[in-house]
């Protein structure tokens, strides 16, 4: 009986622990647009991305900033941005599966059209994309720069 107790206390253990791994790694807003300490780097390519940012996220203790602007151009697999309230694009490939937000759905980011709005993250640190999944942050580097 004792082997059985111990046996179910590890699975219990087992399985409580595996939800803490699992927990760790989702994706939660926290903080508001107006409180981001944007690089100056990211400051320098972008002067108003700030008024693109709709929401600051955390995954794994590290914080992103969701933006939205419309897709101006699209080919040779390179997605092209303006930021929404700026007169800056943001440019990058996308990998086979990332995905942006658009009407509050994922869409593959390969699938977006010209003129169509869209959500994506960015490091507040730094010029990326990246691609926020289910298992993991993948940094996507920018193709063109501002304006």
């Amino acid at each position: 009986m004792k082997r059985v107790s111990f046996l179910l206390t590890g699975i219990v253990a087992s399985t409580v622990f595996a939800g803490a791994v699992l927990a760790q790694s989702t994706t939660t807003s926290v903080g508001s647009c107006k409180d981001v300490q944007w690089k100056a780097e990211v400051l320098k390519k972008y002067p108003e991305i700030s008024k693109s940012c709709v929401d600051v996220v955390s995954r794994d203790g590290v914080k992103y900033v969701k933006v939205s602007g419309h897709v101006r151009l699209k080919g040779n697999g390179v997605v092209t941005v303006r930021l929404d309230h700026t007169d800056s694009d943001i440019a990058w490939k996308p990998g086979a599966g990332d995905t942006v937000q658009i009407d509050d759905k994922a869409v593959k980011a390969t699938d977006v059209v010209v003129d169509q709005h869209l959500r994506f993250y960015m490091p507040i640190d730094r010029v990326a994309v990246v691609n926020i999944s289910d298992t993991a942050v993948t940094p996507r580097e920018v193709q063109v720069e501002a304006k």
